[in-house]
C-alpha cells in the first residue's frame, strides 16, 4: 500500500518497483526514505539470542507492525515449511520448538515494548486494525512519514491495489518478478506469500490443546502493552 501510494502521489512510472520501496527516495528527493526490516529475524533465533536494546533506532521514526501472535505463528509455520524448505513434524511440534516459535516471538514483542521510548516517534500498527479501518490506519502511517497531503483518492486506489484478491492475482501471474512475492508451488495455496490474509485464521489450524498452550504463554509472558492480544 505504501509503495502504491508513493507511486501515485509522486507520479512515478507505473512499472516502478513496489516490492522494495526503500529505493524510491533515490528517484525523487521529496519521497521519504523508508527502511523496511524484519528486525533481527527472530523467527530463526532462541529468545536468549535476541538483542535486548533497540538503541540503533534512537532518534529515528519507527512504525512497528504487529499481528496477533497466534496468527503470526501459523503464518510463519507455513513460511518455513512451504517457502523456506524447513522441516517440522507438524504444527504442534513447531509451536514447541526452541528456536523461532512462541517464546521467541513473545520475547521480541516485549523487547520492543520496553524500547518504544527510544525512537523520536513510535507508531504501533496492528494488522487487525488495518483490516478494520484501512484508510484511517494508512493515513496515520503517512502522517508519520510527513505525507499528510496525500488525497483520499490515491489512498483508496492503493488500498484496492493491495487488496488480498488483487495481490494473490498479481503473485500468481508473477507480476512482481520477485521471489518475495512468488508461490513456490502455484497449485498449493499454502505456499503463496499472500496465503490467506485472515484475522483469527489460526483456529483453522490449531487444535484445542495447541491454542490453550499458546494462550497460556501469551497470558503469562506478553507485555500488557499488547493488551488486545491477551
Amino acid at each position: 500500500m505504501l509503495g502504491k501510494v508513493i507511486q501515485l502521489h509522486y507520479q512515478l512510472p507505473e512499472d516502478v518497483n513496489l516490492v522494495n520501496i526503500g529505493f524510491l527516495a533515490s528517484i525523487n528527493p521529496e519521497i521519504p526514505r523508508i527502511h523496511i526490516s524484519h528486525d533481527e529475524g527472530p523467527q530463526w533465533k532462541k529468545p536468549a539470542e535476541l538483542e535486548k536494546s533497540k538503541s540503533q533506532y534512537a532518534g529515528k521514526k519507527v512504525i512497528l507492525l504487529v499481528r496477533n501472535p497466534r496468527d503470526v505463528l501459523v503464518s510463519n509455520y507455513f513460511q518455513e515449511t512451504k517457502r523456506e524448505g524447513c522441516t517440522h513434524k507438524d504444527i504442534s511440534a513447531y509451536l514447541r520448538a526452541e528456536s523461532g516459535s512462541v517464546d521467541t516471538l513473545l520475547t521480541w514483542y516485549n523487547i520492543w515494548a520496553d524500547n518504544r521510548h527510544l525512537p523520536s516517534e513510535f507508531c504501533l500498527v496492528q494488522y487487525e486494525n488495518l483490516h478494520l479501518d484501512t484508510l484511517g490506519e494508512l493515513r496515520n502511517i503517512l502522517a508519520i512519514l510527513g505525507m499528510e497531503d496525500v488525497s483520499d483518492a490515491h489512498i483508496n486506489e492503493a488500498i484496492h491495489y493491495a487488496s488480498f484478491d488483487n495481490m494473490r492475482k498479481l503473485e500468481k501471474s508473477d507480476s512482481f518478478n520477485s521471489p518475495k512475492l512468488r508461490p513456490t508451488n502455484i497449485d498449493d495455496p499454502e505456499s503463496y506469500k499472500t496465503r490467506r490474509g485472515k484475522v483469527g485464521g489460526f483456529t483453522d489450524y490449531l487444535g484445542v490443546a495447541d491454542i490453550e498452550y499458546v494462550d497460556q504463554k501469551i497470558r503469562n509472558q506478553l507485555s500488557d502493552f499488547y493488551s488486545s492480544y491477551k
